[in-house]
């Protein structure tokens, strides 16, 4: 049962091998929570290739090797993905994995770290403030919105101080 296992599981670098299956895992977590949050034209661009493509190689993944159940990417002070599979949500991973980019940014002497939450996903955003991250305000990344046609914010943009 999932429910007794995720804390004997250790966050690791992903295997180069496991990146199809997170972008798979990515792009179905993806889809669950923002799918009727962010604009149709964001939905149409975000199909399995694109995950895959965008996933890098510094993901940090917890679960079996080779059918990891979650994973995180830290770029500088941002959290800049932290997703889990459906099946393993309510386990702990996400605070696990939260904790763990928290914990990098903090070592290369990042403060505050910041992150992005889909505006409407309230679910992801209570989860985050039960871990002391706060919404400081608005923000849109402008590589997207030009893409989408993007006329309005749709993201939190949380941040914690670290020290």
């Amino acid at each position: 049962s999932l429910a007794h296992e995720p804390a004997t599981w250790p966050i690791r670098a992903a295997a180069k091998e496991e990146l199809p299956a997170l972008a798979r895992l990515w792009f179905a977590a993806w889809r669950d929570a923002h799918e009727n949050l962010v604009p149709p034209a964001l939905v149409a661009l975000r199909d399995g290739a694109n995950f895959r493509g965008r996933l890098p190689e510094m993901t940090r993944g917890v679960g079996p090797t080779g059918g990891p159940l979650g994973f995180a990417v830290v770029d500088g002070a941002e959290i800049d993905q932290l997703f889990v599979a459906p099946a393993a949500r309510g386990c702990g991973l996400a605070g696990r994995l939260l904790a763990d980019g928290e914990a990098r940014i903090r070592a290369a002497g990042h403060d505050p770290a910041f992150l992005h939450c889909a505006i409407g996903n309230l679910r992801a955003r209570r989860f985050h403030e039960r871990s002391g991250w706060r919404v400081v305000g608005e923000a849109w990344p402008d590589e997207v919105a030009a893409m989408v046609g993007a006329t309005r914010p749709i993201s939190w943009r949380m941040e914690k101080a670290l020290r």
